[in-house]
């Protein structure tokens, strides 16, 4: 019965066919289907695609889908190695997925016998060990990867066994591509075991030029000494009797400059790149066959605009009617004398198109006539590691986290102190970062880091940079690694340590590895990694030192520990107690000064006996505790060795007589605060610990007035508060900047300042009231500066000799101020700078850390007491301000200064040997914005006057 429904089913569907081609109906094509065809390379080359319809098996469309990973080539480093060139073709893959609904993986592989990836060989040219490596690149923004074969041994070279290849995976097969070729008998379902003999016409080529690709085409960079640069030095192709000079005068013009040679067409083709750095930029001066003068007159061409693009390409309109071009490299304003041909070559890039489409630009070498004899290999190269100081200059780089931050925050400055003159430092940061982290950027070539860089005492930064651009910008002295801190104990979590110095070492070899041994937490913080330690200090400290021991010191690649963590407990024997962290865990400045001096000394060997630099946080008690404690630290890295300022020292101060109205009798060495010093504001508070002056607090407002904030050097050790008693007054003396809580108020009619009251604070300020909360808003600013009293030692400040000013730097015009007759300094010897403004507490000079903060200010050129003597009045127009920013070593910031007229005197200079000012309006609005642009603006509100008779007339 069955067969027969299917007998009958089966005619009446061909009948229902015959019906429909007689009635001239055609397929619909509703239901279509893609399929794929490789070609002889496979997932490499191009592969067909075709699509037809599953009713009626028409063909509907093809296409050809391009090879999915590209080769462009491969390159040669000095030293004999080979980076492979790959790119993917993520248009191609997406395309192949969509069709074929299988997921395609991408990426490199090298398994060796030999050098690659740093997997080093013993001194008889034998591999150490052997290694397999991959990397996946199918869910990375790179399309463009390497694959880096360093250090070949001359010795080795046509022998070594070795794939570096890219792979390729869709569905189950796996295809390479081998140094430029794909292999069919290299195609396995895993890495191991596929090898390859170097031929040595693939690795001994002696180019050492450095090369790149670009769309599959292959350039040359010319060399430092193919550009020719020569400093302090400039062409201007526009004056009348030089246009062909390169002109080398040692004046302010060639001071911004570095100048190459001159380039003809055959050597700048068509297609080549010139590349320059960010702030950088260059005028491509041009010569025509008559070498005359570029003015555009008479049909001769005009000359060059500066040149602030990034990349440009030459091309027969870049050359124009020039037969020879050079160029003039400048950042726009004066180079530092440090600042070499080297340096300029970092910058300043031209790459030389060789050939389209060329792997191998190299000749085949002729087979010679008579058989060469084998040559002996050569002992491997051994990179000797020279000195910090061999060439002047203590070069750091950090491949870090934020603890690397912390104890490099101020190594500029401490190592200046210590007499270093050129410091170059580098942090690469990622807040938290482990080390399998940066073994995973830097096998991935990621640009994930922070960089941030130090060459003037003032710390900039750069995102999305790579360790392999970072380890090779600079000749490093030493380059450190770290732990993340909560691992830091965990021996176990260092196993990838060698993997990750098999990748730096071979990029900067003449660099010296160190570590970086951090610290443990603050007793009781909470920190989550904290629990791993039982929530014990002393067992997170010995955890570090242990796996240090186990992991670090027995890596022979690891030349110096750098024992800050012991450092920092040194000094928590000491009397400042566990006092060093902001956080429980990173490091407050106070603990970052001693991580930076850990560095100076571990690194250099200098001493810092006699290092006087210290923050204005810190006192001279401080400074001796940190010293004690690094000494300790690098002597004896590996245990606590208890400071031998347990206790601190104690301050001596005379009495204080008070009488029975209250009044105060200054004792011999010192001085009473003045009312504008104490800067008294009535109906005001602090707002807890919020560095926040209130003046508008309905409830508070009533029952309280408040001084200025203070730092240190303004409140100094030894101080004397006296607090008026008998009208039950109080102060509450409170503090930001550190990890101390909000104080309590205080009814103690004398407190002297020790290193306990400043503990935990870098500035204080009073909020004064009653015990009985009466309120005293009819109290006078005056009123109340009878109520406290703060007394500070006396400082002997060496008297400035009495200078006289020339004349010519003064204006000739006399101003008559208070019966006194001033002539006011020459605007050019201001020296007003637009955009700019220093912060003495980052150090000396004009701070570059905030573009946009500097649109609030003109800075005046840094002065001494030859022009500023004692006498000079000091004036600035109503609705200005001034901030007289002071150094000598690192003073303490001083306040901005409304006051029309000020008078410098001893008392004003204080400490300082420099001054210099910020200048900006009240309440410091972008000046632009108010329509101050020019210096001759600001010259009519801002002055410094000079005395007649201390003005000396020209001879």
């Amino acid at each position: 019965m069955k067969k027969r429904l299917i007998i009958v089913a089966m005619l009446m569907l061909v009948v229902g066919c015959l019906f429909a081609l007689s009635v001239g109906a055609t397929c619909t094509h509703d239901s279509t289907q893609w399929t794929v065809t490789l070609g002889s390379e496979g997932y490499l080359g191009e592969i067909s695609a075709q699509k037809t319809c599953k009713g009626c098996g028409a063909a509907i469309a093809t296409e050809q889908i391009p090879e999915m990973i590209e080769t462009l080539g491969y390159s040669y480093s000095e030293m004999g190695g080979i980076t492979q060139h790959y790119a993917a073709n993520r248009d191609a893959i997406a395309r192949y997925e969509q069709l074929t609904g299988e997921k395609v993986r991408f990426g490199v592989v090298a398994a060796t016998r030999n050098h690659v990836s740093a997997n080093p060989l013993d001194s008889e040219g034998n591999p150490i060990s052997e290694k397999v490596r991959a990397a996946d690149f199918t869910d990375t923004e790179y399309d463009v990867f390497d694959v880096v074969v360093n250090f070949i041994p001359e010795g080795a070279r046509g022998s070594v066994e070795i794939i570096c290849c890219a792979y390729i995976i869709a569905g189950e097969q796996i295809t390479y591509i081998e140094n430029g070729a794909e292999k069919k008998d290299a195609c396995a379902n895993t890495f191991e075991g596929v090898t390859k003999k170097v031929d040595d016409s693939e690795v001994d080529v002696p180019e050492i030029d450095e090369y790149k690709f670009i769309d599959g085409t292959k350039y040359r960079r010319l060399s430092l000494e193919e550009l020719g640069l020569t400093k302090y030095a400039f062409y201007n192709t526009s004056d009348n009797g030089n246009p062909t000079k390169l002109f080398t005068e040692l004046n302010d013009t060639a001071r911004k400059y570095f100048a190459t040679r001159k380039f003809d067409k055959a050597e700048l083709p068509n297609g080549t790149m010139i590349v320059t750095s960010e702030g950088w930029y260059y005028r491509p001066e041009g010569w025509d066959v008559n070498n005359s003068k570029n003015d555009g007159s008479s049909g001769r061409p005009s000359r060059p605009n500066e040149e602030k693009n990034a990349t440009v390409v030459v091309t027969d309109a870049w050359w124009g009617s020039f037969v020879k071009r050079g160029f003039n490299i400048t950042k726009g304003s004066k180079i530092a004398e440090s600042v070499t041909g080297n340096d300029i070559y970092k910058i300043f890039s031209i790459y030389v198109p060789i050939a389209q489409g060329v792997v191998d630009d190299t000749d085949t070498p002729t087979e010679p006539d008579t058989p060469i004899e084998p040559e002996e290999p050569d002992t491997p190269v051994v990179i000797e590691k020279q000195d910090w100081d061999a060439d002047g200059a203590l070069k750091i780089l950090c491949i870090g986290n934020s603890f690397s931050v912390d104890s490099m925050e101020y190594v500029y400055q401490i190592a200046q102190a210590a007499g270093v003159k050129n410091i170059v430092l580098g942090n690469l940061y990622i807040g938290g970062c482990s080390l399998d982290t940066h073994l995973s950027n830097a096998q991935g070539d990621k640009g994930a880091y922070t960089y941030y860089t130090n060459t003037n005492g003032t710390w900039s930064s750069k995102s999305g940079q790579k360790i392999s651009t970072a380890v090779q910008s600079d000749d490093w002295d030493f380059i450190s690694v770290q732990q993340v801190s909560g691992y830091s104990g965990v021996t176990d979590s260092y196993a990838n340590l060698d993997a990750l110095l098999d990748i730096v070492e071979p990029l900067n070899p003449s660099a010296r590895l160190v570590w970086h041994m951090t610290w443990a937490y603050k007793t009781g913080s909470g920190h989550a990694d904290f629990s791993k330690y039982d929530k014990n200090q002393m067992t997170m400290y010995n955890a570090i030192v242990s796996a240090v021991q186990a992991k670090v010191v027995t890596d022979g690649r690891i030349e110096i520990v750098i024992p800050a963590g012991t450092a920092i407990q040194n000094a928590r024997t000491s009397y400042v107690g566990d006092n060093f962290t902001r956080d429980g865990y990173h490091l407050n400045d106070y603990g970052r000064f001693i991580g930076g001096l850990t560095f100076v000394k571990s690194l250099t060997g200098l001493s810092i006996d006699s290092v006087t630099y210290k923050l204005d946080s810190m006192t001279d008690n401080n400074l001796l505790v940190a010293i004690d404690a690094v000494n300790k630290a690098v002597n004896t890295p590996y245990a606590v060795t208890t400071s031998q300022y347990v206790k601190e020292p104690e301050i001596e101060v005379p009495d204080t007589p008070i009488g029975g109205d209250g009044t105060v009798t200054v004792p011999e060495g010192y001085r009473q605060l003045t009312l504008a010093e104490m800067g008294w504001q009535a109906c005001s508070f602090w707002n807890r610990s919020v560095f926040d002056y209130n003046t508008d607090k309905d409830f508070n407002k009533s029952y309280y007035g408040t001084t200025k904030t203070f730092t240190r050097n303004e409140i100094p050790l030894g101080s004397i508060i006296i607090l008026k008693q008998g009208e039950s007054w109080q102060y509450r003396p409170d503090g930001w900047g550190g990890s101390g809580s909000r104080p309590g108020n205080v009814t103690e009619e004398r407190v002297v300042v020790d290193e306990t009251w400043w503990t935990g604070y870098t500035t204080r300020g009073f909020n004064v009231s009653k015990t009985t909360a009466a309120k005293i808003n009819t109290y006078t600013p005056e009123q109340i500066y009878n109520v406290l009293v703060i007394l500070v030692p006396v400082k002997e400040v060496e008297q400035p000799d009495k200078t006289m000013v020339d004349s010519d730097k003064c204006v000739e015009q006399v101003t008559t101020i208070d019966g006194k007759e001033y002539r006011a300094l020459k605007l050019e010897e201001m020296g007003l700078l637009p955009d700019s403004f220093y912060w003495s507490e980052k150090g000396e000079g004009l701070y570059l850390g905030d573009p946009s903060m500097a649109k609030k200010f003109f800075a005046t050129k840094e002065l001494d007491n030859t022009v500023l003597v004692n006498g000079a009045v000091i004036w600035v127009a109503d609705g200005w301000q001034y901030r007289p920013e002071g150094w000598e070593y690192a003073g303490a910031r001083p306040n901005n200064v409304s006051t029309e007229y000020v008078t410098v005197n001893d008392a004003w200079w204080g400490d300082y040997e420099i001054r210099a000012f910020n200048i900006s309006m009240s309440g410091t609005p972008e000046l632009a914005g108010k329509g101050y642009t020019t210096a001759e603006q600001i010259y009519e509100v801002f002055k410094i006057y000079i005395p007649v008779e201390l003005i000396k007339e020209a001879q």
